[in-house]
């Protein structure tokens, strides 16, 4: 028969398994709430919980479209940290053609191809300043064309009375051979006088063509002085009027100074325009030598 257990026994028991678990000590500190209290108690949202939480930082989702300024500034971004900067050298092109043809290493007097063109330069100097000259005499001698007849008069017959005066002294003339002559001495001073004078108006009318020569001729006289000096567009003009007098002295010197002087004339010019040429290879051989460029790449 079994003897139900007394107070005190299930006092015992009760202290044993709270002993054992001590929780159930615990138990007693939980007070019971009202359903008003649980409904008025605060609900924490969204924004709360991700402010709480360790992802607090990550971006809040929106439902409203994303500013495109800041995703274009972000691509910029991104371009720019990924460009990449290359320093590459490479030929700089020259700023001439170099002439085909046969050259000379010196000009014909021994001194280099520099000397050489900076001696034709001065004496191109010369040629234009007596291009000048000319057109300021033939100028003056059509403003002061009455002096100048006059002048010739004088001359003619102070020379006749030289003649008169010696004729008398070794023989004697009659009056009529006298009378004769003296027609015939006026006669060809009034047609040495009218030769002189249109002679006069054609260099007149060739004055602004003298002035122009005398123009062009120091131009390119100043372009042989660069050319001296290294400067490779100037050798290249100064090469193209050397060319033009080739040509000029073939056409015209055959009727100054006949077949065999033309054909000197000819080769001395032809030459010099050698020395120009040889000159402008050796300005383009050594810039394209040393020249280089240098170019930044981007990637």
């Amino acid at each position: 028969r079994t003897v139900p257990p007394t107070e005190p026994t299930a006092t015992a028991a009760l202290a044993a398994v709270r002993e054992i678990h001590g929780v159930l000590p615990n138990m007693s500190a939980y007070a019971k709430l009202s359903t008003s209290d649980v409904e008025a108690a605060p609900i924490p949202t969204l924004h709360d919980l991700q402010a709480e939480c360790e992802l607090g930082k990550l971006p809040v989702e929106s439902t409203g479209p994303a500013p495109v300024a800041s995703k274009t500034s972000e691509v910029s971004t991104t371009a720019t940290a990924t460009a990449t900067a290359m320093i590459v050298s490479i030929p700089a092109p020259a700023a001439g053609r170099g002439q085909s043809g046969y050259g000379v290493q010196n000009c014909c007097c021994g001194c280099s191809l520099p000397t050489g063109i900076r001696i034709m330069s001065y004496l191109d100097c010369l040629h234009a300043i007596s291009f000048f000259i000319m057109a300021g005499w033939f100028l003056w001698l059509k403003v002061n064309e009455g002096q100048v007849d006059t002048m010739i008069e004088n001359q003619i017959e102070a020379e006749q009375a030289e003649q008169d005066v010696a004729a008398d002294t070794t023989t004697v003339d009659t009056e009529t051979e006298v009378e004769t002559e003296a027609e015939v001495d006026t006669v060809d001073s009034e047609k040495l006088i009218n030769q002189i004078n249109k002679m006069i108006d054609v260099q007149a009318c060739l004055v602004p063509i003298y002035l122009f020569l005398g123009a062009v001729i120091m131009f390119y006289a100043c372009k042989g002085f660069k050319a001296a000096a290294g400067d490779v567009t100037a050798a290249t003009s100064y090469l193209q009027y050397r060319r033009a007098l080739v040509i000029f002295t073939a056409v015209t010197a055959i009727f100054s100074t006949g077949f065999v002087g033309a054909v000197f004339q000819v080769i001395f010019v032809y030459y010099l325009m050698v020395v120009v040429r040889s000159h402008l290879n050796n300005l383009i051989s050594a810039q394209t030598d040393s020249a280089t460029a240098s170019v930044v790449v981007i990637s």
